[in-house]
């Protein structure tokens, strides 16, 4: 086994560092420096374990598929999936805007109209070329 872990440079601790996109300060520096040694030299010390004898497919638990058999049913109708909608729009849900946008006045039949959808001849009137935010 390895002595005293031996502590990375500062020119590796902020190659690292760049890689990671971390801003380090100089403290930052010295403390990972001296910590990424002890991670390496851990590291060096687990890869010093005999495992010459262990079989490559050793594992703690057996195996064993928990998850249930994977048989077809009969998939939700589309009109039973929109039957308890509040809103429904040429046969599909109708959702309330959440995008920060002020919600359009209501007609008589709130099945009747998209609210979703942008006017193509008010965004030609307005010039803001129809986009939302």
């Amino acid at each position: 086994m390895a002595g005293a872990p031996v502590p990375l440079s500062e020119h590796q601790v902020r190659h690292v560092a760049q890689l990671a996109r971390l801003g380090l300060t100089g403290d930052e520096v010295a403390t990972f420096a001296e910590q990424l040694g002890q991670i390496l030299d851990y590291a060096e010390q687990v890869g010093e374990v005999a495992t010459a004898e262990v079989p490559p497919t050793a594992h703690p638990l057996r195996p064993v598929n928990v998850l249930r058999c994977d048989e077809p049913v009969d998939a939700l109708d589309h009109d039973a999936a929109l039957a308890p909608a509040p809103r429904v729009n040429d046969g599909r849900f109708q959702v309330p805007r959440i995008a920060g946008e002020e919600e359009p006045e209501a007609s008589a039949d709130p099945n009747s109209a998209d609210p979703n959808s942008a006017d193509p001849t008010a965004a030609q009137a307005t010039g803001d070329g129809g986009e939302r935010p």
